[in-house]
């Protein structure tokens, strides 16, 4: 069944460990049954890292909502989602919560030149993320400067391909 995600940044603004964050709203799709309805929290900090302070998440038609976290709660602690000044060989947590949500990146490349929906993206930065709760999945993702998440795809453990489709306002 053919599957979509759409991603929405927000207004709405919320406060988590003293830090204001932005909500991201993430929901996806199996044909056009909606599977998982999540709220993502992210900041910028001075230096330019954004930071993932956590998600609530509802998967759907169960309304389990496991893997959700908050930073601060639980001893769970914000991750980086993505540096200012990535160096390849860079190792960090994109979110900590013991036993819930441990995905980690490593860069691998900072120059990949990548063509998705007919549009070649240079100067791409390539993460490999992987989580001690998931030990045999690996998946690259690829990020254009500019605009951000452009291409994932499984490596290990699956033969998943995401890509970036369009590109518009929200109705959030």
């Amino acid at each position: 069944m053919p599957t979509h995600d759409e991603i929405c940044v927000t207004q709405k603004k919320k406060r988590i460990a003293g830090v204001q964050i932005t909500v991201v709203h993430h929901r996806s799709f199996e044909g056009s049954s909606l599977v998982e309805d999540t709220e993502d929290w992210f900041a910028q900090d001075v230096f330019g890292n954004v930071w993932y302070f956590g998600e609530d998440t509802i998967e759907l038609p169960s309304r389990s909502t496991e893997g959700s976290w908050q930073a601060g709660v639980n001893d769970a602690d914000a991750g980086f989602i993505m540096l200012a000044d990535p160096h390849v060989g860079d190792r960090y947590y994109q979110e900590f919560a013991r036993n819930v949500a441990e995905d980690q990146a490593k860069v691998l490349s900072l120059d990949e030149s990548v063509t998705v929906q007919g549009m070649t993206y240079n100067n791409v930065l390539l993460t490999q993320e992987t989580s001690r709760l998931d030990p045999g999945i690996v998946e690259h993702k690829y990020y254009a400067p500019g605009v951000g998440f452009i291409l994932g795809v499984m490596v290990k453990g699956g033969d998943e391909r995401t890509e970036l489709v369009s590109r518009g306002t929200c109705s959030d």
